[in-house]
């Protein structure tokens, strides 16, 4: 067919803009401290914890997690192949102890045959969890756990620049800019370091506010 003829030659497809998951540091933690006797729910409500305490750490490399040496997991990221190191907080150690497999770091390594069902059933039960009137997010998935460590690392307090935040939820393909800087795990650790104790910070804040009530 020739360009002539072809109707779409002049038509211009609209990018879609990606969906805007981010979750205040209060919201995070109600699903955190939430109780039910749904071990399933409970499963997926930890698993979501672990995400966020992993600054964002995608489904398929928490899967794949083999071992944690000298307080940090070492792995190279699924999505791009490249390598990173997160240091293991005490908040993200206390659910891995937990949430222990038998023959395996993680319960849910024993449970699930890959990620993919892995990530399934958690968003299943995150969503169940979600639609709790404490809660309030009827549409909650594990990719909440992500936009949300970014979006509380990025808004003040904190207001961490793009870059670091790209560094440490690992973003990007390798360029050549990339081989003037080396991966700087300090300015990572010490940035989840924030997030995590703004979480605290928060629920002090907000315990303060009731009392002088």
């Amino acid at each position: 067919i020739g360009q002539e003829t072809y109707p779409f030659r002049k038509f211009e497809f609209a990018e879609s803009k990606p969906r805007n998951l981010r979750l205040p540091a209060d919201k995070i933690k109600l699903i955190r401290d939430f109780q039910t006797d749904n071990k399933y729910i409970a499963l997926a409500r930890d698993f979501f914890m672990l995400s966020f305490y992993l600054i964002g750490m995608n489904n398929s490399d928490i899967f794949d997690i083999v071992d944690i040496i000298e307080g940090r997991i070492e792995y190279n990221r699924n999505k791009t192949q490249k390598t990173y190191s997160i240091k293991v907080e005490p908040e993200a150690m206390e659910i891995i102890e937990q949430r222990k497999g038998e023959n395996t770091l993680l319960i849910y390594q024993e449970r699930y045959a890959n990620a993919r069902n892995l990530t399934k059933q958690m968003n299943k039960h995150l969503k169940e969890l979600g639609k709790d009137a404490t809660i309030n997010v009827p549409d909650l998935i594990m990719y909440h756990a992500r936009h949300s460590w970014a979006g509380i690392a990025a808004k003040k307090p904190i207001g961490a620049g793009k870059p670091v935040i790209a560094q440490a939820l690992g973003h990007g393909k390798t360029t050549v800019t990339d081989t003037y800087f080396d991966y700087d795990n300090e300015l990572v650790d010490d940035l989840n370091r924030k997030v995590l104790d703004l979480l605290k910070e928060s629920i002090q804040t907000k315990d303060n506010n009731k009392k002088e009530i």
